[in-house]
């Protein structure tokens, strides 16, 4: 008869266990000590807007904003019919920034861009436009031209003087000693675009805009 002590059987997961809890280890199944963070922060949107007005305050739509240097140079957007203008995606840098409409003339900024950057611009109108020349001839009249006053003079015998501007008839005269009258005077409405003065061989004319 064995008189000892008792012994208490232990399974071989209850000694891998303690093996490893002895060795500072951990079993199947534990949970890290810690988080784990592999997310990329997201880059900041560097953003430039604002508004084109004129002088007086009339919103400008239509308006060209663009960037003419620096890591954004050729990045351009228009104005809508608030007169506001938005460029995304750009690099924070130095930049030099112009602003035109027709009829007004450019005017430029320049500014730090870097993060949600806000530019606005006031333009002066441009002075009247005007061309003259003499006889047949093709030439464009900027769009935003409202009025215009148109003169004709051929002081010889007899000759046409017909103008189109945009496609649309504007004059259409005869003028010379024969007709008995030199010249013409008129103030027209129109849209401008581009402009034709046909079969007006020697007649001397000239245009110019007539602000309202």
């Amino acid at each position: 008869m064995i008189s000892g002590k008792r012994i208490t059987a232990i399974g071989v997961g209850g000694l891998l266990a303690t093996a490893l809890a002895a060795c500072g280890g951990k079993s199947e199944g534990s949970s890290p000590t810690g988080p784990s963070n592999n997310q990329t922060p997201t880059p900041a949107v560097t953003v430039l807007s604002g508004s084109v007005t004129s002088n007086s305050g009339a919103h400008l739509s239509g308006a060209l904003v663009r960037i003419v240097d620096g890591a954004n140079a050729g990045r351009q957007a228009n104005t809508d019919s608030s007169g506001n203008y938005t460029i995304t995606g750009l690099t924070p840098s130095n930049s030099n920034v112009f602003a035109s409409a027709g009829c007004y003339n450019e005017a430029g900024k320049g500014l730090f861009i870097n993060g949600s950057s806000t530019l606005s611009f006031a333009l002066a109108p441009a002075p009247a436009w005007s061309v003259s020349g003499a006889g047949d001839n093709v030439f464009d009249m900027p769009t935003c031209v409202r009025r215009v006053h148109v003169s004709g003079r051929y002081t010889a015998g007899s000759s046409n003087f017909i103008v189109e501007v945009g496609g649309q008839l504007l004059v259409n005269e005869l003028l010379g000693t024969f007709w008995g009258r030199t010249t013409y005077d008129g103030t027209l409405l129109t849209n401008g675009g581009v402009t034709q003065v046909t079969d007006s061989s020697g007649v001397q004319w000239s245009f110019t805009e007539v602000k309202q």
